[in-house]
């Protein structure tokens, strides 16, 4: 079984310290399931096969397909967002981001560093005195 664990975990693209946050244990833990260190508990298989959109019988004895049938439309970013806990307003953020050319995200994330640097060089940081110029390419923070 840890070997079909590690396998619908990899085919969703996950880390495992990403489902063992949706599961809500320590990533060591999850990572001795995968090892053979532990055993999975067997309370545990529904609510692997959920976040993992995997069939539990398959999980279970290797027997029929992995995927599971029932829900074969992928969530949004802007639901992923949402199941991990993050409000409205960050939830659409994300989703918006996830649709950006990836200049434009290596613009937005360099903005998002240079916002998180200015605040920890000023104790007298005020976020309304920051002004933004640039383009959609290249942006700075004065």
């Amino acid at each position: 079984m840890r070997n079909r664990l590690k396998t619908a975990r990899l085919a969703k693209k996950l880390r495992q310290k990403d489902v063992a946050e949706k599961l809500g244990m320590k990533t060591a833990s999850y990572s001795n399931w995968e090892s053979g260190f532990a055993n999975i508990p067997q309370a545990k298989i529904p609510l692997i096969c959920q976040i993992l959109q995997i069939n539990e019988d398959w999980l279970r004895t290797g027997q029929g397909e992995m995927s599971n049938a029932s829900r074969q439309e992928t969530p949004s970013p802007y639901e992923i967002a949402r199941e991990l806990g993050c409000g409205d307003g960050a939830a659409q953020i994300f989703a918006r981001y996830c649709e950006l050319p990836a200049t434009q995200k290596a613009a937005f994330e360099a903005l998002v560093n240079n916002l998180f640097a200015a605040k920890q060089v000023s104790a007298n940081f005020n976020p309304q005195t920051i002004k933004i110029n640039g383009d959609n390419n290249n942006a700075t923070i004065n």
